[in-house]
């Protein structure tokens, strides 16, 4: 309830700016935490890099089983 000789409608202002600032609380969580996720991501892709990049990658050919047909790539 609203106290005697307020005008009407002041406390839905009131509750409308206090929504409006949990909004910007929120949305500025949000951007926090996926600017943390990025960043995560970024640093495990960073890392699966250089452990290819030090790991020697084995080829093998395979010849073709029956003639007319391709070589087959094998990683």
């Amino acid at each position: 309830m609203t106290p005697p000789g307020t005008p009407p409608g002041t406390s839905a202002l009131a509750l409308g700016a206090r929504l409006e600032e949990k909004r910007k609380s929120i949305e500025a969580q949000k951007r926090r935490i996926e600017a943390i996720f990025a960043k995560h991501r970024q640093r495990l892709g960073k890392t699966a890099f250089l452990q290819l990049q030090r790991e020697p990658i084995t080829l093998f050919l395979i010849p073709p089983s029956s003639p007319g047909c391709d070589w087959t790539l094998v990683v």
